[in-house]
Parts: structure tokens; sequence; C-alpha cells
């Protein structure tokens, strides 16, 4: 056999081994031809993808991106200080305080993720949520640390709160500030950067939520232009069209006679406030 038909044969294999993932194989291949070629043996270097910082590239959605969120936290923050994490549900949903709940105020901030006990579930886990309405594809490394808040509290079941137990393991994980509000320390922060590299970003859009809504059938006040005369009421804008420019006011004024006649002599016009 000529070298060219070698070569092409062995070309041939290359591609068949290749798509059907042998590469043990291939490898003796490639080492049985250069000792025929060359009479050298050179072990090829695993085949290395040009980027191999994100391993996940398929598209997921919310639930099963934070399922895996889940693994990788047991596995790169939880394991490592002794922490055993129980299987959990996790998914999006309003809290339980519903919109109000939801939503940040001016009175304080929202409940960004909530985790319900073993007991309430049929299957007997946990079952944690994450708020839609603060969490998405910009905020990647907090919805982690959020999750791993919530993941403390499966550990505990929600058995203590955020006492004493819950401390203990926050502070083991990296995280600090109010226990009720906990925040990654920088060091934590790193590991939840490299886990965002590894499984992308949590696939979920932000929900904006508005409910100031402009009252187009709000009752319009109406009052006396009188400075003595304290008469007002409230209608709605179709009556205030129907009324004359200068309506008098039905409860202050006189009555005189004019030409034998009685006629109510108004004081005050009513006015739209």
């Amino acid at each position: 056999m000529s070298v060219s038909h070698l070569c092409f044969v062995s070309l041939i294999i290359y591609i068949y081994i290749y798509v059907n993932g042998n590469a043990h194989v291939l490898t003796k291949i490639i080492m049985f031809k250069q000792v025929i070629m060359t009479n050298t043996i050179t072990i090829p270097a695993p085949a290395t993808s040009a980027s191999t910082k994100k391993h996940f590239t398929g598209k997921m959605n919310r639930e099963s991106w934070l399922q895996l969120a889940v693994h990788q936290l047991t596995e790169k923050v939880f394991e490592p200080v002794g922490l055993k994490v129980p299987t959990v549900n996790v998914s999006v949903s309003l809290m339980s305080g519903g919109l109000r709940g939801s939503k940040q105020s001016n009175k304080g901030g929202a409940t960004l993720g909530e985790n319900y006990s073993r007991s309430i579930s049929k299957g007997g886990v946990n079952e944690i949520f994450m708020n839609p309405l603060y969490f998405s594809r910009d905020n990647s490394s907090r919805t982690l640390d959020v999750l791993a808040h919530e993941m403390i509290h499966a550990i505990d079941d929600n058995k203590n709160g955020h006492g004493k137990v819950f401390r203990d393991m926050a502070i083991k994980i990296g995280l600090t500030g109010k226990m009720t509000a906990t925040t990654a320390t920088d060091e934590l922060k790193v590991k939840l950067d490299a886990i965002v590299d590894y499984i992308g970003e949590f696939p979920h859009d932000l929900m904006v939520w508005n409910n100031k809504k402009k009252q187009s059938t709000r009752n319009v006040k109406v009052e006396c232009s009188a400075g003595g005369c304290d008469f007002s009421f409230r209608t709605s804008r179709k009556n205030i069209e129907l009324m004359n420019e200068d309506a008098p006011c039905p409860c202050c004024g006189r009555h005189t006679e004019i030409n034998e006649e009685c006629v109510y002599v108004p004081y005050g016009t009513l006015q739209v406030v």
C-alpha cells in the first residue's frame, strides 16, 4: 500500500472513531501509523476546547439553573466546611406575602427568598422559592448568595430561624452582615462568580411591577368660592362638564323680593378645586 493510500485510509478511520467518541483506540492507531511512517512514537496531546470556562452551553430554564446552582453550591461552598445539604427543590415565585411581600417599598426591603420545611412537603423535601421581582441575569452572583442563605434554612429545616445555629453556618460558608439579610464576603463572592462563569447567568428577565395606576375615574372636589362658606362636595368629571360656568352655591346667599317675586341671590359660585 502506498503512503498516500495509507494516509487516506487513516483519515477515514480517524473521522469514524472521532465521531463515535473512542479516543483510546484513536490514540493507538495514531501511534501505529507513526511507527510505520517514521519509526518514532509521539503520544498526541488530549484535545482541548478553545474555551473551557463555561461548561454548560445548552439552554436551561430557571428551575434547572437553580437546581444546578444548588449542586455547585453544595460541592464548592457547603461540603468543604463540613455542611451536608439535604435534597431541595428550587423554583421562582412571588413571596408568601404576595406582591406586598415581594416588592421593595419605602418602609423596608422585599423578601428575597423563602424556604419551606420538609414537614409540609409530601415529597419530604425542602421547597425553596426565589423572588422574580429581584433576581435576574444582571445579578446572578447575588442570586447564588441568597440561595445559599435559604439552603442553610433547609439544613436546619427552619427550626432555629436566624439565631446562633443559623449564624454559625452562615459565617462558615462566607455570609456576613445582619443574619436576616446576609450578603457574601469577598472570599465567597469569588466562588460564586466562578460558579456563574461555569453554569452561565441566571436565565430570568426581571419582572417589573408598578401598581401606581392613574385614576381616570377619580371624583373631583367642588367647593364654594365665597370665603365664609364651607360647602363642598365631590362629583365625576362628567357632572363637572354639565355644570354652568358660574353655577351658584346652593348653601350660601339670601332670598329677596324682586318685582314681587322671591328670588335667591347667591353670595358664591361653585368652582372646581
